[in-house]
């Protein structure tokens, strides 16, 4: 399963069925930066986890992944 998969069948759960509270838009994902509990880690794709360390890295509470936004050589892009 894709990570891009994972976080659409995590938004349609309940918030408390999540391993991150996450919030979706029509076109991406905002994800919190914080650091997670180790429960939960094993839940979460590695190229998620580096999303939010970026985004911890450079003081954002959340990062906005969109499939039209721009991008950065700091991250790996994904086909959507």
């Amino acid at each position: 399963m894709e990570t891009a998969d994972l976080l659409d069948q995590w938004c349609s759960e309940k918030s408390n069925d999540r391993p991150l509270p996450l919030a979706d838009t029509p076109y991406g994902w905002f994800i919190p930066t914080r650091e997670v509990d180790e429960v939960y880690r094993a839940e979460i794709p590695a190229d998620l986890l580096g999303v939010m360390q970026f985004g911890l890295e450079r003081g954002f509470e959340h990062v906005l992944v969109d499939r039209d936004a721009g991008t950065t050589d700091d991250l790996p892009r994904f086909a959507w």
